[in-house]
Formats: structure tokens, C-alpha cells, sequence
């Protein structure tokens, strides 16, 4: 495994740990909270991120991948926006891997789906502020010093 995919793999099976402490699929309050399969995808895919931060290779970076896809889809009906993210790269790496040469392709396309991503959260940003200013002033809205108005 070539040096950038060593270092994609680490970075992205941290990224995964990290969602999966942040957001553990048993402490969830909602309709899903119990959803068998996603806690058995959950704790798979734990012990294959730690496995891909140890010792990343193709196979584990697949697997991975696939059970973030996975994830995406059992998560899909309270998904973040940084797990869909995360999801579309991993769909990125699996169709990647079948490729002759996975770096080549994998570095221009996941470039190109982040940059999509946060221009398009930036102009969410961009757009929300003006469209609550007006809602304040009708009335509709809490005052803008309250964050969670906009948000």
C-alpha cells in the first residue's frame, strides 16, 4: 500500500472511530436507538477502524469502506451532514479499489467531493443568517442571538 493510502487510511478509520464515540448508535434516544443492525454494523466497523488506524491495507480500507456504507444507509433516516460526507468518500475508496491504479483516481475524486460538500455548507451559512433576519423581523423567529433559531 502506497504511502498516501497509508496515511488516507489511518486518517479515515480515525474519522470513523471518532463518529462512532461521538454518536454511539446504543446511546441514541430516537426510533432507532435499538436497531440490532446497526449496532452490529457499529461494532464491526469500530473494530475494523481501529484494525485500519493499526495496520492499514486494501482489504481492511474496503471493508471499511463498505460498512460505512452500510452505516450511511442504516443511519440514513438522522444522518449528519459529516456522515454523508463520509459515506460518499467511502463509496468513492470502494470504486477506487477496483481501479489499476486507486490513488490516482481515489486523490482527484475525493478532492472534488469535499470541495462540493463545503460549498455547499457554505452557502448554507451564507443563506441562513438573511433569511432569519427577515423571519425575525416578521415575528416568525427567536431573536438572532439565539443560536439555535438559525441552526
Amino acid at each position: 500500500m502506497p504511502d498516501p493510502w497509508r496515511w488516507f487510511a489511518r486518517t479515515f478509520g480515525i474519522a470513523v472511530i471518532a463518529h462512532l464515540a461521538g454518536n454511539p448508535p446504543s446511546a441514541r434516544t430516537d426510533d432507532y436507538a435499538g436497531s440490532t443492525a446497526l449496532i452490529v454494523v457499529s461494532t464491526v466497523l469500530g473494530l475494523l477502524a481501529v484494525v485500519l488506524v493499526a495496520r492499514p491495507d486494501r482489504r481492511t480500507l474496503g471493508a471499511t469502506a463498505a460498512l460505512v456504507l452500510m452505516s450511511v444507509w442504516l443511519e440514513a433516516s438522522f444522518l449528519s451532514n459529516h456522515w454523508l460526507l463520509v459515506g460518499f468518500v467511502a463509496a468513492a475508496v470502494v470504486v477506487s479499489l477496483f481501479l489499476r491504479d486507486p490513488w490516482a483516481w481515489f486523490s482527484v475524486t475525493g478532492r472534488w467531493i469535499l470541495l462540493a460538500f463545503y460549498s455547499f455548507a457554505a452557502f448554507a451559512k451564507l443563506n441562513a443568517y438573511p433569511l432569519a433576519r427577515n423571519r425575525e423581523r416578521d415575528g416568525d423567529l427567536a431573536p438572532l442571538h439565539d443560536r439555535d433559531a438559525i441552526a
